[in-house]
């Protein structure tokens, strides 16, 4: 894991979505992705502690050091990183570690109505208390599956798989077409 590979472009994401100007979209080429298993909640415990400093609950993400560790299941979870700074993996935890980065594709969705806007398509309900408080949720925006977590409300970043990375860009290209129109409306009736 310690060759970075350099990574084509996915997506066309590059900028303004159309008819909304002030929501962007991009690409981000240097994000790393690590799926890792550790086959025990005692080992997953240690992993984490190493990587991180801190264990997340199941579903729930923590942050440190521009690393973000997401728990999927009791020994299982994604830790999300930039590759400039890949972080060192404890030794003797290899095998618990598989960089899925180049399967993966992150986009960056940004505007102060970024998730209003993902709100209004998503499989979940963002304004839930769940979702407000851990500011991460595995869910589908039509039929693709992603994760979204946020920072901020007008700071979103999406995981999508790869192959599928340009299909949903074109996908999110036309809801925010028909998100445009549905938003003139709205303001002008009141």
């Amino acid at each position: 894991m310690d060759k970075v590979l350099p990574r084509e472009r996915a997506t066309n994401a590059a900028g303004p979505l159309p008819g909304l100007p002030d929501l962007t979209l991009d690409e981000c080429l240097q994000s790393g992705v690590w799926m890792i298993n550790t086959g025990s909640i005692d080992s997953w415990l240690q992993v984490s502690g190493c990587l991180i400093g801190a264990t997340p609950d199941i579903g729930k993400m923590v942050e440190a050091d521009h690393l973000r560790l997401v728990r999927h299941g009791p020994a299982t979870g994604y830790l999300l990183f930039d590759v400039k700074n890949t972080p060192a993996l404890p030794s003797g935890w290899e095998g618990t570690v598989t960089d899925i980065s180049h399967g993966q594709c992150e986009l960056n969705l940004k505007g102060q109505n970024a998730l209003l806007f993902l709100a209004d398509y998503i499989s979940v309900d963002l304004g839930s208390d769940l979702f407000r408080k851990s500011r991460i949720v595995r869910a589908r925006i039509g039929n693709f599956k992603i994760l979204l977590w946020w920072s901020r409300a007008s700071d979103a970043h999406i995981l999508v798989d790869r192959s599928f990375a340009q299909a949903f860009y074109d996908y999110l290209c036309a809801l925010a077409a028909r998100w445009s129109i549905n938003q003139t409306g709205r303001g002008s009736n009141g």
